[in-house]
């Protein structure tokens, strides 16, 4: 699951590769870490799928709050909304017993437990309660923050051109995930998924597994991701003519 928590370990980790990749050694195709020794190429590419996971994400999240926005906002207007400033959220996340929420907003809980401001079930329910109900607000303003980051700009230096960047993104990194999604589900429909089918007539075998097993393009998940794909197309595209201007074009 995507989420500020997950995403920004993906964040770490994805320049972490980046920081070993660039590492200048004495062998040029790879660099040694703790005994091991590592392609650069490999480096580059899982730094790739990092990368891409976290353009499916915060792509996404900037693509759904610009169009809502764009629905009583006009187009001159969007960037200063969308990027109206809020903290609380920032910095790090946790997953407290399946409840994500910023890292500070769990210490604060814990501090007010510690020192008896919470004392009881009823007022830790209701602040629980309240942080489950920031999420949206909270992931937003983590959203916001990790996007500068990524473009290396303030809010003030962020143009529609790198609003429309993000929303392609989203689109690209989306189909990439899909076609490697449903190229993995594949191999379940492959000769070698249909192992103990047809063992009286072998030359049944494929028949046989089509019969209870049916046919991959026709399977409900593979339809499900492509629906899911020609969908976010279709709103990527939607939503890019909408911010077609001449500082975008």
């Amino acid at each position: 699951m995507l989420n500020p928590d997950t995403v920004g370990r993906m964040i770490q980790a994805r320049n972490l590769l980046r920081e070993w990749e660039a590492a200048t050694t004495d062998d040029p195709a790879a660099i040694h870490h703790q005994g091991a020794r590592i392609p650069r190429a490999r480096l580059r590419r899982s730094a790739g799928a990092y990368d891409l996971g976290i353009q499916v994400y915060l792509g996404g999240k900037i693509a759904a709050r610009a169009a809502s926005l764009l629905e009583n906002t006009p187009t001159e207007s969007l960037l200063s909304a969308l990027l109206e400033y809020g903290t609380e959220g920032e910095g790090p996340w946790t997953d407290l017993l399946g409840l994500l929420a910023p890292k500070a907003a769990v210490d604060r809980l814990l501090d007010d437990l510690a020192s008896g401001t919470i004392d009881g079930l009823i007022q830790l329910e209701t602040a629980m309660e309240r942080m489950y109900a920031g999420f949206a607000a909270w992931e937003w303003n983590w959203v916001r923050a990790a996007w500068l980051g990524e473009l290396g700009k303030s809010a003030e230096e962020v143009t529609l051109a790198d609003l429309a960047d993000a929303v392609s993104g989203w689109k690209a990194a989306t189909g990439q995930r899909n076609k490697w999604v449903l190229r993995d589900a594949e191999q379940e429909f492959a000769q070698a998924a249909q192992v103990g089918y047809g063992v009286d007539h072998p030359e049944h075998a494929a028949a046989d597994f089509q019969a209870v097993r049916g046919a991959f393009e026709d399977n409900p998940f593979t339809r499900q991701v492509q629906e899911e794909d020609a969908q976010i197309a279709t709103k990527a595209d939607t939503l890019l003519a909408q911010l077609t201007t001449p500082e975008v074009a």
